[in-house]
C-alpha cells in the first residue's frame, strides 16, 4: 500500500486479510515501541523512528514471504526509495510486488483525520500542518513502478 495518512491504507489492507493476506503495519510497529507518545514528538524524531521501523517492516515481510504467506504492507511508502527497498526485498524472495496507491484529495484526508482520537496505532492524530507536509513531500509512484491507483472519494 502507499498513500498519505488518512487515504485508507489500513481499511483496504484489512479487506485483503479476508483473502488470506497477512498485514504488516508500520503504524503498529511504531505503536508497540513508542505508544501514543509518538504523535507528539518533533517531526525530525518521528522521521528517524520511521526509518528504523522500515528495517523491521522489511524483515517481517521477508520472514512471512519465506513462510509462503501472502503479505500486504500497510505503510505510507511516501518515498520512492522506501518502495524500492521493499520491492527489492520481495524480489529477492521471488515475489514481484504490486503497489496500491490510494489517491485521496486534501479535503477528504482532512475529514478522515479529523475523526481520529489517538486511541491506537491505526487512529493516530495527524495535525493539519503535518498533513500539509506529508502531502507536499509525498512522492507519487512513477510509471516505472508496478502500481495500481485507487481513487478515494
Amino acid at each position: 500500500m502507499c498513500g498519505v495518512s488518512g487515504s485508507g491504507k489500513t481499511e483496504y489492507s484489512r479487506t485483503l486479510e479476508a483473502d488470506g493476506f497477512v498485514r504488516v503495519s508500520s503504524d503498529e510497529i511504531i505503536w508497540e515501541e513508542y505508544g501514543d507518545a509518538f504523535a507528539s514528538m518533533p517531526i525530525e524524531k518521528q522521521q528517524a523512528m520511521f526509518a528504523s521501523t522500515g528495517e523491521k517492516l522489511i524483515a517481517e515481510t521477508v520472514s512471512l514471504l519465506r513462510d509462503g504467506r501472502k503479505v500486504v504492507v500497510d505503510s505510507t511508502m511516501c518515498k520512492r526509495n522506501k518502495r524500492l527497498g521493499i520491492a527489492d526485498a520481495c524480489r529477492q524472495e521471488g515475489v514481484e510486488p504490486i503497489f496500491v496507491f490510494l489517491k485521496a484529495d486534501y479535503p477528504l484526508l482532512c475529514r478522515r483525520l479529523s475523526n481520529r482520537r489517538g486511541q491506537g496505532p491505526n487512529d493516530q492524530i495527524v495535525p493539519e500542518e503535518r498533513l500539509m507536509l506529508f502531502c507536499e513531500n509525498f512522492e507519487v509512484p512513477g510509471d516505472d513502478e508496478a502500481v495500481v491507483i485507487v481513487e478515494q472519494m
